[in-house]
């Protein structure tokens, strides 16, 4: 069997859903040099509505977690995240997008654009116990773009990050519907725009939920969920892949799989392992594909479903998104006993959790 499942876990549940932030939505996880494990995630009581960060800590691999508080004082994120990476020498970094807003919400329903808001970088040098305020930065266009995924450590020590522009609240989008690379030569405190990895053939498809990873060889790939707003429908996850340390990118390729926000972990082997929340359909869930590129294809070599969840609506824009999902953000990181840990968030009612599946994967 290629992948068992060892244990369903709860990283982050609200016991008391009469207090305020009583949801948590789009987790991250990391492994700190102590070998505690540290999850981000972003709280609040809508899935539209004002978030703070907040974490959880496990100290035996994931079996169980304790609540870490609330990441940041005195910053108002508005609805947003920020994903944590640990780098080489220690330091975590956050790096993510957030909306300020007012009376007016989140989304213009006349135009289908989103409220004002930027993307920001904060850090933490003692391993996630005290955190600064997160800065603003500029990506080098308009729109707020959406790096809902971490930045990558390159091997060169350069970091990267992806994103695609959110609609203006005026509905424009100067910038298009193109994935962005972010890159810092400076371990994150300055970001420049440096090349665009998806460009739309059709110009109505959006490359959303945007995940990178460097393999072992150095070959850099990413993950899309395929929105074609025109059409009012998702394609196929997608993957692009670089092999000059993310300046040119492939043709985009087709993994076959029917997913919307999906995560990638590269293995030693040169073949990746792919989470994929597949949405829409009967058959909904998480679902994990051991996979490689060969050539300009992308061949699935083993496939298992890792958890069943309900089945969204059709996902047909960003004004009808919130109201629709109801799990999403799935990411893979390996234990120090060589499992491997899925998490990602689920609606339970109106409010969100986050969840773990403690997997062992036989290659």
């Amino acid at each position: 069997m290629f992948c068992e499942i060892v244990k369903h876990l709860t990283i982050y549940e609200n016991t008391t859903p009469g207090a305020s932030n009583a949801g948590a939505w789009f987790p991250g996880v990391v492994r700190l040099p102590s070998g505690e494990l540290y999850a981000t995630f972003s709280t609040g009581d809508d899935f539209e509505g004002r978030m703070t960060m907040a974490a959880s800590r496990s100290a035996d691999d994931g079996a169980s977690w304790r609540s870490a508080g609330v990441m940041f004082d005195r910053f108002d994120l508005g609805l947003g995240n920020l994903k944590p990476t640990l780098l080489a020498d220690g330091t975590l970094i956050c790096l993510g997008y957030g909306f300020s807003f007012g009376d007016d919400g989140l989304v213009n329903s006349a135009t289908g654009g989103l409220a004002p808001g930027g993307n920001y970088v904060a850090f933490s040098r003692d391993g996630g116990r005290s955190w600064g305020t997160p800065q603003r930065f500029d990506t080098g266009h308009p729109e707020v773009l959406e790096t809902s995924g971490p930045c990558v450590e390159l091997r060169n020590g350069n970091l990267i990050a992806v994103g695609t522009p959110f609609p203006m609240w005026d509905g424009k989008m100067p910038s298009g519907r193109r994935g962005f690379v972010l890159r810092s030569t400076d371990k994150g405190r300055s970001w420049r725009s440096d090349g665009v990895f998806f460009d739309s053939e059709r110009g109505s498809i959006a490359p959303y939920e945007t995940r990178i990873v460097q393999q072992p060889s150095g070959r850099i790939v990413v993950m899309i969920w395929c929105l074609d707003e025109a059409a009012g429908k998702s394609l196929n996850n997608h993957v692009v892949f670089s092999d000059d340390d993310g300046r040119s990118w492939s043709h985009a390729i087709d993994t076959g799989t029917a997913g919307q926000a999906s995560n990638l972990l590269p293995l030693e082997d040169g073949t990746l392992l792919a989470v994929h929340c597949v949405r829409e359909g009967e058959d909904a869930g998480l679902f994990l594909n051991r996979a490689r590129i060969v050539g300009d294809r992308w061949e699935v070599l083993q496939s298992a479903k890792v958890w069943s969840g309900r089945s969204s609506s059709r996902i047909r824009s960003l004004d009808n998104m919130g109201e629709n999902l109801k799990f999403g953000q799935p990411s893979l990181l390996r234990l120090a006993d060589g499992d491997y840990l899925a998490a990602h968030w689920a609606s339970s009612g109106k409010f969100g959790r986050i969840l773990g599946h403690r997997l062992k994967i036989n290659l």
